[in-house]
């Protein structure tokens, strides 16, 4: 593959990151993995870049190796190539990721083919055609599904692939990339626990999203009331996230107001901590939401917020009602 680096542009700056634009294109070899590290190294590119990647493919090996960089330096992965250089912007055209680059395309941290960018897979073929190549199939096949579940991707991506032979290519619908987490966007799947602590117990839901993370807490306390604390990385914007009046919880996309029921919201070092009181209508709510999040505005019909308005709330709600029984048995026996 051919590598070349981009320092960050203006939109960058204007973010406030120091991320790069990398455009890796042409055929997989198989030291390719090597061949990055060292670039990447070579121009003290930082963690948490963006990889743009244009290839029909090449050495399967050197597509797993080349990911597991990828994913060691915290990079994003996209599915495109270098446009023109205009406005001060670098643009940015579709492309596509086949074969062995569909498989190194799943060490981005974050991943996202968008527009008309195509991600294909097929069945891998060995040059070997002697006694040996089902042996090595085998050992192959098992490398590979390792592989694609150390990436937290769901492995029937190999079954779809393992159907369509090599000389041939399965295009995937971006609804099936989005199901098998093959993208997701800039969200990682979220986990849903139960927890306790100090005599309280607690459903706790934790994602990680390229913006930073979203926690979201319901807190059953053994006395008082019960309580919402949300926590998610405010950034640059936290300062002006502190001085927003209009707090509104949100429950599949419906807006409730929270300004009343706040009992606290401080800016931990970037980190906006906001705790609300959990009415019996808003547990109501909760337990039939699908996605939970907080909307802070400095008014109620401003164009912009700050927050989270999306986070799956079906793993939680499942072990919510649970928690609730066992919470006011826990009430009961402290009193």
């Amino acid at each position: 593959m051919i590598f070349e680096g981009q320092p960050p542009d203006i939109l960058a700056k204007i973010r406030g990151t120091s991320s790069w634009k990398i455009f890796a294109t042409g055929e997989i070899d198989i030291d390719d993995g090597e061949r990055f590290a060292a670039f990447l190294a070579a121009n003290n590119i930082p963690f948490g870049s963006e990889l743009y990647l244009h290839s029909h493919g090449g050495s399967l090996i050197g597509g797993m190796n080349l990911g597991r960089v990828i994913r060691d330096y915290i990079l994003t992965t996209h599915v495109g190539q270098k446009g023109e250089f205009r406005d001060e912007f670098q643009q940015i055209e579709d492309g596509m990721c086949m074969s062995a680059c569909a498989i190194a395309f799943l060490g981005g941290e974050y991943r996202f083919v968008s527009g008309k960018s195509e991600y294909g897979v097929h069945r891998f073929a060995l040059n070997d055609a002697g006694p040996r190549q089902v042996d090595q199939a085998q050992q192959m096949s098992a490398t590979v599904v390792e592989y694609i579940r150390a990436m937290s991707v769901d492995t029937e991506l190999f079954t779809l692939a393992s159907e369509i032979p090599s000389d041939d290519m399965l295009f995937i619908p971006k609804g099936t990339l989005n199901r098998l987490n093959v993208t997701n966007n800039g969200f990682k799947r979220p986990k849903w626990t139960i927890e306790s602590i100090e005599g309280a117990l607690y459903l706790k839901g934790e994602r990680e999203t390229i913006y930073g993370i979203n926690k979201y807490l319901v807190i059953f306390p053994a006395r008082d009331n019960a309580y919402i604390h949300i926590i998610f990385d405010g950034g640059q914007n936290a300062d002006a996230a502190m001085m927003m009046e209009s707090d509104r919880l949100v429950f599949d996309k419906e807006l409730f107001p929270a300004s009343e029921i706040r009992v606290s919201r401080v800016n931990d070092d970037g980190r906006i901590n906001a705790m609300y009181v959990l009415t019996p209508e808003l547990l109501e709510k909760m337990l039939k939401a699908r996605t939970v999040g907080l909307c802070l505005q400095f008014a109620a019909d401003a164009p912009l917020f700050l927050g989270f308005d999306n986070l799956p709330f079906e793993e939680g709600v499942a072990k919510l009602p649970g928690l609730v029984s066992t919470s006011h048995q826990f009430r009961e026996s402290t009193r």
